[in-house]
């Protein structure tokens, strides 16, 4: 949820308050947190035999949270005169942030399949089906979610009104009521006349927020989630055990 409600629309808001109506310096800042999250999805395995999935969490949840600080901190600090800078380093921050949250969230994918292991361990029955239907069900309802806060911090932040301008222009483009050129220069006043600490409000949100139901997230986990790879190993030999005594074998 933390991640989609960074690339579900105020990253980009954002980005276009503090650099103009500019599509390549979006997608520059939104492919290169894919990427990195792709390289990290290649070398999951090795860092997964090197160490346990608790280290991994946390070094997760605290990495993201440490580049959601960056972004913060170079988007209040550095100003907008120095724009090369300013989206170096907030792109810079992003990719941590980015690669921590997706270390979580493969964790948090294993955490699930383990389950299955652990229900049958506990109660005897083996319900891959509804274990594995519990993950679409948390995207669905997270990415729900997501879009309501968007709309919230739009409306607290007040920038509604400048998204929906730009909406309308880019509307009124598609349907040749007036040039690109018109639309483009139109859009650059509607966004310059944005004052700063909107910008900054909406800077903050996007990053504190994401930081801290990461790291809500983290201690639930360690809170909550008791299975290590040992007590999984413990866990799958124990039913394999039981299995044999029955006569049965595994699936």
């Amino acid at each position: 949820m933390a991640q989609t409600l960074m690339g579900g629309g105020l990253s980009v808001t954002y980005l276009y308050f503090e650099f103009g109506y500019n599509g390549l310096l979006l997608s520059i800042f939104s492919i290169l947190g894919n990427v990195a999250g792709a390289v990290l999805m290649l070398v999951f395995a090795a860092l997964s035999g090197r160490f346990t999935r608790a280290q991994l969490m946390k070094a997760g949840a605290f990495g993201a949270a440490a580049g959601y600080l960056c972004i913060m901190l170079s988007g209040l600090f550095i100003p907008r005169e120095m724009w090369a800078l300013k989206f170096t380093m907030l792109t810079v921050s992003n990719l941590f942030a980015f690669l921590g949250q997706t270390l979580v969230y493969l964790i948090m994918i294993i955490c699930i399949a383990n389950t299955v292991e652990y229900n049958e361990w506990k109660t005897g029955h083996r319900e891959e089906g509804i274990v594995f239907s519990v993950r679409p069900f948390i995207t669905k309802l997270g990415t729900a979610l997501v879009q309501l806060l968007v709309l919230v911090i739009y409306l607290a932040v007040g920038v509604r009104a400048v998204t929906n301008q730009i909406s309308d222009l880019e509307n009124a483009a598609s349907q040749g009521l007036i040039t690109i050129a018109e639309k483009t220069e139109r859009i650059g006043a509607v966004l310059a006349s944005v004052p700063s600490g909107k910008s900054a409000a909406l800077l903050v949100c996007m990053t504190v927020i994401p930081a801290a139901l990461l790291l809500a997230a983290y201690f639930i986990y360690r809170v909550k989630y008791t299975i290590t790879e040992e007590s999984y190993e413990a866990m799958v030999r124990d039913i394999e055990a039981r299995r044999a005594a029955k006569g049965e074998t595994a699936e």
